[in-house]
């Protein structure tokens, strides 16, 4: 439990650090924050609601290369197999 409310932490809460960038200007009307490459938040999410673009806007799909959208407002748009410099 919280101390400063006194409500339970849900159970499927994660608590280690999604490895995001800074807030800055990634594309798009808003700034957002973009998972680094090692991040936990890329593809782990989900499409409930079927969500056609991330946060940024019409230009960014919401689902990419993997399959299941990322956790968070931002979309990652790399393919995984490059992220460590695989040629």
């Amino acid at each position: 439990m919280r101390d400063d409310d006194h409500c339970p932490i849900p159970t499927d809460t994660i608590h280690d650090d999604p490895l995001l960038g800074p807030l800055q200007d990634n594309g798009g009307t808003t700034h957002t924050h973009r998972p680094g490459g090692a991040s936990w938040a890329i593809n782990s999410g989900n499409d409930v609601l079927s969500l056609q673009f991330d946060q940024r806007g019409s230009n960014f799909p919401r689902v990419a290369a993997g399959g299941s959208p990322d956790i968070g407002a931002y979309e990652t748009d790399f393919d995984a197999i490059f992220v460590n410099g695989f040629n």
